[in-house]
């Protein structure tokens, strides 16, 4: 399952705000054109009128289920939140779900998919 929010954010440049959207998980097995719209620039990637632009401080999940791929984000300053986890339920993931590969920027995300893509 992909999970999104909306959020109102302020540009950091010109101060305008604007509602975006705010990918905490995607999976690209139940909707494939996630993929293209991460590679494509437009997952957590914050555009605004003035020309600022930037990637949002936000963690997300990468699932690939039919490859087997889980890929973390965790942006620098963003805390890792276990709170809420029932072991039991952690112990019956996957084993690829339950260590993820963890990659600090959406560029390192896709560099890291493809990779994994190819087998390597």
């Amino acid at each position: 399952m992909s999970l999104m929010t909306y959020e109102v954010i302020a540009c950091p440049t010109c101060k305008w705000k604007q509602e975006v959207e705010v990918w905490a998980s995607l999976n690209v097995t139940i909707d494939p054109s996630l993929r293209a719209r991460l590679f494509a620039g437009e997952i957590n990637f914050f555009r605004c009128l003035c020309g600022c632009e930037g990637e949002l401080a936000a963690s997300l999940l990468y699932h690939d289920m039919a490859r087997k791929i889980a890929i973390h984000l965790y942006p620098a300053g963003v805390q890792i939140d276990t709170t809420g986890m029932d072991p039991s339920t952690w112990l019956e993931l996957p084993e690829y779900l339950r260590h993820p590969k963890i990659v600090a920027s959406l560029e390192e995300m896709c560099e890291l998919i493809e990779l994994m893509e190819k087998g390597n």
